[in-house]
Protein backbone atom coordinates (compact mmCIF):
# COMPACT_ATOMS: atom_id res chain seq x y z
CA UNK A 1 0.00 0.00 0.00
CA UNK A 2 3.02 2.52 0.76
CA UNK A 3 4.05 1.70 -2.55
CA UNK A 4 0.83 2.19 -4.26
CA UNK A 5 0.20 5.52 -2.77
CA UNK A 6 4.09 6.67 -3.35
CA UNK A 7 2.83 6.11 -6.80
CA UNK A 8 -0.41 7.88 -6.62
CA UNK A 9 1.99 11.07 -5.04
CA UNK A 10 4.61 10.89 -7.70
CA UNK A 11 1.83 10.62 -10.31
CA UNK A 12 -0.26 14.20 -8.31
CA UNK A 13 3.18 16.06 -8.65
CA UNK A 14 4.39 15.22 -12.25
CA UNK A 15 3.61 18.29 -14.39
CA UNK A 16 2.84 15.71 -17.53
CA UNK A 17 -0.32 15.37 -15.98
CA UNK A 18 -0.73 19.40 -15.20
CA UNK A 19 -3.41 21.26 -17.38
CA UNK A 20 -1.71 23.97 -19.69
CA UNK A 21 -3.30 26.95 -17.34
CA UNK A 22 -1.81 25.53 -14.35
CA UNK A 23 0.50 27.38 -12.24
CA UNK A 24 3.21 25.38 -9.69
CA UNK A 25 1.86 25.81 -6.25
CA UNK A 26 2.50 23.76 -2.92
CA UNK A 27 0.22 23.02 -0.36
CA UNK A 28 2.57 21.95 2.00
CA UNK A 29 4.76 25.19 1.61
CA UNK A 30 1.63 27.19 2.83
CA UNK A 31 1.28 25.25 5.68
CA UNK A 32 4.46 25.62 6.74
CA UNK A 33 4.56 29.13 5.99
CA UNK A 34 1.72 29.91 7.88
CA UNK A 35 3.17 27.78 10.99
CA UNK A 36 6.35 29.40 10.39
CA UNK A 37 6.36 31.65 13.99
CA UNK A 38 4.44 32.16 16.53
CA UNK A 39 3.10 35.37 15.46
CA UNK A 40 0.95 33.77 12.66
CA UNK A 41 0.15 30.41 14.35
CA UNK A 42 -1.55 32.65 16.85
CA UNK A 43 -3.18 35.06 14.74
CA UNK A 44 -4.23 31.43 12.51
CA UNK A 45 -6.06 30.26 16.05
CA UNK A 46 -7.87 33.82 16.10
CA UNK A 47 -9.30 33.05 12.69
CA UNK A 48 -9.88 29.74 13.22
CA UNK A 49 -11.70 30.31 16.26
CA UNK A 50 -14.12 32.85 14.38
CA UNK A 51 -14.77 29.77 12.08
CA UNK A 52 -15.28 27.54 14.91
CA UNK A 53 -12.87 25.70 14.12
CA UNK A 54 -10.40 24.31 16.90
CA UNK A 55 -7.94 22.97 14.85
CA UNK A 56 -4.78 23.67 13.36
CA UNK A 57 -2.83 22.72 9.90
CA UNK A 58 -0.74 19.40 9.88
CA UNK A 59 2.84 18.99 8.44
CA UNK A 60 3.25 16.21 6.14
CA UNK A 61 6.35 13.73 6.60
CA UNK A 62 8.16 12.26 3.57
CA UNK A 63 8.34 8.77 4.85
CA UNK A 64 4.82 8.71 5.99
CA UNK A 65 2.42 8.92 2.80
CA UNK A 66 -1.18 8.53 5.36
CA UNK A 67 0.78 12.57 6.91
CA UNK A 68 0.48 13.96 2.97
CA UNK A 69 -3.43 12.79 3.24
CA UNK A 70 -3.90 14.32 6.80
CA UNK A 71 -2.44 17.40 5.76
CA UNK A 72 -4.33 17.72 2.62
CA UNK A 73 -7.65 17.09 4.24
CA UNK A 74 -6.69 19.54 7.58
CA UNK A 75 -6.44 21.94 4.77
CA UNK A 76 -9.52 21.25 3.01
CA UNK A 77 -11.42 21.55 6.69
CA UNK A 78 -9.84 24.73 7.17
CA UNK A 79 -9.78 26.23 3.97
CA UNK A 80 -12.45 29.20 4.55
CA UNK A 81 -9.36 29.78 7.56
CA UNK A 82 -6.58 30.07 5.32
CA UNK A 83 -8.30 32.73 2.69
CA UNK A 84 -9.54 34.24 5.94
CA UNK A 85 -5.92 34.39 7.31
CA UNK A 86 -3.66 34.94 3.53
CA UNK A 87 -6.62 38.03 2.93
CA UNK A 88 -5.54 40.12 5.84
CA UNK A 89 -3.42 43.05 5.67
CA UNK A 90 -0.71 41.85 7.69
CA UNK A 91 0.67 38.43 5.41
CA UNK A 92 0.18 40.37 2.01
CA UNK A 93 3.00 39.44 1.29
CA UNK A 94 2.74 36.17 2.42
CA UNK A 95 -0.94 35.86 0.03
CA UNK A 96 1.25 36.55 -3.34
CA UNK A 97 3.34 33.60 -2.84
CA UNK A 98 0.96 30.71 -1.45
CA UNK A 99 -2.65 31.61 -2.31
CA UNK A 100 -4.48 28.83 -4.07
CA UNK A 101 -6.78 29.24 -6.88
CA UNK A 102 -10.23 27.46 -6.55
CA UNK A 103 -9.31 25.22 -9.47
CA UNK A 104 -6.55 24.63 -7.37
CA UNK A 105 -8.25 23.66 -4.11
CA UNK A 106 -10.28 21.73 -6.09
CA UNK A 107 -7.40 19.87 -7.04
CA UNK A 108 -6.41 19.34 -3.93
CA UNK A 109 -10.01 18.24 -2.68
CA UNK A 110 -9.68 15.78 -5.25
CA UNK A 111 -6.04 14.68 -4.24
CA UNK A 112 -8.03 14.10 -0.79
CA UNK A 113 -10.55 11.56 -2.15
CA UNK A 114 -8.11 9.51 -3.68
CA UNK A 115 -5.96 9.04 -0.88
CA UNK A 116 -8.58 8.44 1.27
CA UNK A 117 -9.29 4.63 0.05
CA UNK A 118 -6.19 3.88 0.81
CA UNK A 119 -6.01 5.86 4.42
CA UNK A 120 -9.69 3.72 5.14
CA UNK A 121 -7.79 0.64 4.07
CA UNK A 122 -5.12 0.88 6.34
CA UNK A 123 -7.14 1.96 9.28
CA UNK A 124 -9.07 -1.24 9.03
CA UNK A 125 -5.93 -3.89 8.44
CA UNK A 126 -5.08 -1.63 11.58
CA UNK A 127 -7.87 -2.23 13.55
CA UNK A 128 -7.75 -5.77 13.67
CA UNK A 129 -6.53 -7.34 16.80
CA UNK A 130 -5.54 -10.81 14.77
CA UNK A 131 -4.42 -9.65 11.39
CA UNK A 132 -5.30 -12.50 9.27
CA UNK A 133 -3.77 -12.96 5.65
CA UNK A 134 -7.00 -14.08 3.75
CA UNK A 135 -8.50 -10.50 5.06
CA UNK A 136 -5.61 -9.24 4.12
CA UNK A 137 -5.57 -10.14 0.31
CA UNK A 138 -9.16 -9.64 -0.25
CA UNK A 139 -8.71 -6.07 1.34
CA UNK A 140 -6.59 -5.44 -1.18
CA UNK A 141 -8.78 -6.52 -3.97
CA UNK A 142 -11.57 -4.63 -2.44
CA UNK A 143 -8.84 -1.74 -2.37
CA UNK A 144 -8.30 -1.72 -5.83
CA UNK A 145 -11.94 -2.26 -7.02
CA UNK A 146 -12.90 1.28 -4.49
CA UNK A 147 -9.94 3.11 -6.46
CA UNK A 148 -11.59 1.15 -9.79
CA UNK A 149 -15.18 3.13 -9.07
CA UNK A 150 -13.86 6.83 -7.93
CA UNK A 151 -12.45 6.83 -11.29
CA UNK A 152 -15.98 5.88 -12.78
CA UNK A 153 -17.15 8.50 -10.35
CA UNK A 154 -14.55 11.05 -10.88
CA UNK A 155 -15.24 10.91 -14.69
CA UNK A 156 -19.00 11.19 -14.56
CA UNK A 157 -18.11 14.61 -12.48
CA UNK A 158 -16.07 15.94 -14.64
CA UNK A 159 -15.42 14.66 -17.88
CA UNK A 160 -13.46 17.25 -19.22
CA UNK A 161 -10.51 16.96 -17.19
CA UNK A 162 -11.13 13.67 -16.04
CA UNK A 163 -7.37 11.84 -18.01
CA UNK A 164 -4.96 13.45 -15.42
CA UNK A 165 -7.44 12.13 -12.31
CA UNK A 166 -7.40 8.63 -14.27
CA UNK A 167 -3.94 8.31 -14.71
CA UNK A 168 -3.46 9.53 -11.15
CA UNK A 169 -5.56 6.66 -9.24
CA UNK A 170 -3.98 4.31 -11.90
CA UNK A 171 -0.45 4.41 -11.11
CA UNK A 172 -1.84 3.61 -7.22
CA UNK A 173 -3.87 0.83 -8.90
CA UNK A 174 -0.80 -0.72 -11.29
CA UNK A 175 1.17 -0.78 -8.51
CA UNK A 176 -1.18 -2.88 -6.35
CA UNK A 177 -1.58 -5.28 -9.23
CA UNK A 178 2.10 -5.67 -9.82
CA UNK A 179 1.96 -7.29 -6.15
CA UNK A 180 -1.14 -8.57 -5.64
CA UNK A 181 -0.63 -10.49 -8.66
CA UNK A 182 2.28 -12.31 -7.18
CA UNK A 183 0.03 -14.14 -4.87
CA UNK A 184 -1.49 -16.44 -7.02
CA UNK A 185 0.87 -18.72 -7.64
CA UNK A 186 1.64 -19.35 -3.72
CA UNK A 187 -0.07 -22.26 -2.52
CA UNK A 188 -0.21 -20.73 1.30
CA UNK A 189 -2.18 -18.19 -0.59
CA UNK A 190 -4.56 -20.23 -1.92
CA UNK A 191 -5.04 -22.48 0.99
CA UNK A 192 -5.62 -19.03 3.05
CA UNK A 193 -7.94 -17.66 0.81
CA UNK A 194 -10.40 -20.55 0.55
CA UNK A 195 -11.00 -20.71 4.44
CA UNK A 196 -11.45 -17.39 5.01
CA UNK A 197 -14.61 -15.99 7.91
CA UNK A 198 -17.75 -16.20 6.82
CA UNK A 199 -18.76 -12.40 5.79
CA UNK A 200 -15.97 -12.54 3.22
CA UNK A 201 -16.45 -15.93 1.70
CA UNK A 202 -18.07 -14.44 -1.46
CA UNK A 203 -15.49 -11.80 -2.68
CA UNK A 204 -12.86 -14.30 -2.10
CA UNK A 205 -14.80 -17.21 -4.23
CA UNK A 206 -14.84 -14.09 -7.15
CA UNK A 207 -11.40 -13.67 -6.60
CA UNK A 208 -10.04 -17.20 -7.25
CA UNK A 209 -12.51 -18.25 -10.22
CA UNK A 210 -11.24 -14.94 -11.61
CA UNK A 211 -6.96 -15.18 -11.02
CA UNK A 212 -7.27 -19.28 -10.52
CA UNK A 213 -8.79 -21.21 -13.49
CA UNK A 214 -6.93 -23.31 -12.09
CA UNK A 215 -8.06 -23.85 -8.43
CA UNK A 216 -10.56 -26.90 -8.93
CA UNK A 217 -14.06 -26.31 -8.80
CA UNK A 218 -14.66 -29.04 -6.13
CA UNK A 219 -12.59 -27.34 -3.59
CA UNK A 220 -14.43 -24.34 -3.65
CA UNK A 221 -17.33 -26.26 -2.53
CA UNK A 222 -16.19 -27.42 0.07
CA UNK A 223 -15.26 -24.00 1.21
CA UNK A 224 -19.14 -22.55 0.81
CA UNK A 225 -21.02 -21.66 3.76
CA UNK A 226 -24.22 -24.38 4.05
Amino acid sequence: VNLACKAVLAAITNLDYAADSAIESDQSKTCTQIRASSLRRQCFADIASKHELELELLRDVDIRWSSTYLMIYRAVQLEPVIKDFLHSATFEELRRRCELSPAEWSALTTAGRILKVPFKFQQALSAEKTPTLCNTIGSFYTLMSSWKALQKKLEEENPDSFGAEAEIIQAGIDKLQEYFSRTDDVPACTVAMSKPPHHFVAIHHIYLCSSQPRFEAKTLSKTRPR
